[in-house]
């Protein structure tokens, strides 16, 4: 959207500029599309490159999956997959501009995206995106039952889909049982991505434990549920459940070179904690994060020992909640040689004095111009991802 700041502290909002329509109105008693889930193409950002799921009325699971742009010119919009559940664009490879989950910006010697949805009929598929939006390299990779633990099989239904981080670039899945549909599952699916990395013939499913806990009295929400933010340099991603009312916050190892598991945080104070709310105060529910790399958070408090230096500086885990609430919670590692290399890398550093329009506005409206100072003794809620990560 455009929009900007006036002189002498003035502002107008945000206007768009540009308005796509994505769905449409069948004919007959058919009903309109809305956009379930919209993902960018990193490797298309001078385009504006897009992925959007339609589905047709307000409960139903399946619809197109659509590449499109949001650039000026008038670029058609195209489908590349029908009755889709899920689907998850991949980090693009690092780069000298790329950042820890590898939000690199476009350049000519960009490759094609890496991206994968997942189908009514529990296929996943994954495929690369060629000029044009053709997808090549396609491999369907069935998901079959799944064992149930106590030597018996359970047909599942896929109802979320994220990448974890580069190298690997292994799936995360989310998942309801076929015939239990209070049944809820989180999986790594490791696999042959398209542009060769981590090649793993056949595919392998690895059911996880320790993860979300799921409020099975959420039963009008839609999905896709999933939503995983890869942390590449630590091999892990944080993953969240649009359906969880508890432990609504998982950090995920989904590294090459080990197993994958959810990571078990000992220390309680560490442990991400998202504010109940509703009228009893009993639940709440992550629908959207994203990570902060300015470095504007502050480094964390060692959790073994307040009084050893602070953990090198980490990211910032923005975290919405269905309460209309935005928490922010710091995430560090405890392994001082991977955390320093960390943030030497990707973290930016501090602007040295507050850029003059921001201070001019900010004097504007009857504010300071200067930075409110961090309360060290006030941390934010901890996550620690611990590395060597316990099995």
């Amino acid at each position: 959207g455009g929009g900007g700041g006036g002189g002498g502290g003035q502002s107008r909002p945000a206007s768009p500029f540009k308005h796509q329509r994505l769905g449409n109105v069948e004919e007959g008693d058919g009903e309109e599309e809305r956009i379930r889930e919209l993902l960018w193409l990193p490797e298309d950002g001078a385009n504006g490159g897009y992925l959007a799921l339609v589905v047709a009325g307000e409960d139903g699971c399946a619809g197109r999956l659509l590449l499109g742009s949001a650039a000026g010119h008038n670029k058609a919009v195209i489908a590349i997959a029908e009755d889709v559940v899920a689907a998850a664009i991949a980090p693009p490879p690092p780069s000298s501009s790329s950042s820890a989950t590898s939000f690199a910006t476009s350049s000519p010697a960009a490759s094609p995206s890496i991206v994968a949805w997942a189908s009514e009929g529990n296929v996943v598929t994954i495929a690369r995106l060629e000029d044009g939006g053709i997808p090549t390299d396609v491999r369907p990779i069935p998901i079959g039952p799944i064992d149930d633990g106590e030597g018996g099989a359970l047909e599942v239904v896929v109802d979320g889909l994220a990448f974890g981080p580069r190298p690997g670039l292994a799936l995360l899945l989310t998942t309801h049982g076929a015939e239990e549909p209070d049944m809820h599952h989180l999986m790594v699916l490791e696999h042959t991505a398209p542009d060769g990395v981590a090649p793993k013939i056949p595919a392998t499913l690895t059911r996880l434990e320790g993860s979300f806990d799921i409020d099975d009295d959420v039963s009008d929400l839609a999905g896709p549920f999933l939503t995983a933010l890869p942390v590449a340099p630590w091999g892990v991603a944080l993953a969240s459940h649009r359906k969880a009312w508890d432990n609504q916050l998982c950090i995920v190892r989904c590294s090459p070179e080990l197993p994958p598991c959810v990571l078990d945080v000992e220390d309680d104070r560490c442990v991400a904690s998202v504010p109940l709310a509703g009228e009893d105060e009993d639940n709440n529910y992550v629908v959207g994060m994203a990570l902060d790399l300015t470095g504007c958070g502050g480094r964390m408090l060692h959790p073994a020992d307040k009084s050893r230096p602070k953990l090198p500086q980490g990211p910032l885990v923005l975290v919405a909640t269905a309460d209309a609430k935005l928490s922010v919670m710091r995430l560090g590692n405890v392994d001082e040689a991977t955390a320093e290399m960390f943030a030497a890398k990707h973290i930016a550093p501090p602007l040295p004095e507050i850029p003059p329009s921001t201070a001019a506005a900010s004097a504007g409206q009857g504010g300071s111009a200067r930075p409110s100072p961090v309360k060290e003794e006030a941390a934010a809620p901890a996550v620690v991802a611990p590395a060597p990560a316990p099995a």
